[in-house]
């Protein structure tokens, strides 16, 4: 699935967003309030992880965090030709985006624990 940056960042009927950059973090407002983060760390010469992915509850599954992470991508895509992010199976709301948004589950992990 290929999907347009461009045109779903500057289209979208979600008004009064800003986004902000710094040391690794994107951060999205509407109405100059903080609503939105992730980080965006190297981990490859051309791929990135996004990590620490947060939508405000209150403009979650409103198109937000979708509009917010085709801004990321647009952004990240002059350096970098992979992503990869980690959701947990139980966050519905995260894979559903994810999916939509053409990320593809390469693998299932493994947790473990100890009490110590």
């Amino acid at each position: 699935m290929e999907l347009d940056l461009e045109y779903f960042v500057n289209h979208n009927t979600i008004e009064n967003i800003d986004y902000e950059y710094e040391d690794g973090y994107f951060y999205l407002y509407n109405d100059n309030i903080p609503i939105g983060s992730c980080l965006v760390t190297s981990i490859l010469p051309d791929c990135a992880c996004i990590s620490e992915v947060a939508i405000d509850d209150n403009f979650q599954n409103k198109g937000y965090g979708y509009k917010f992470l085709a801004f990321v991508f647009r952004k990240i895509s002059k350096d970098y030709h992979f992503v990869v992010l980690h959701v947990e199976k139980g966050n519905i709301p995260a894979y559903r985006l994810y999916t939509k948004m053409g990320f593809v589950e390469k693998e299932t992990s493994v947790t473990y624990s100890k009490s110590l």
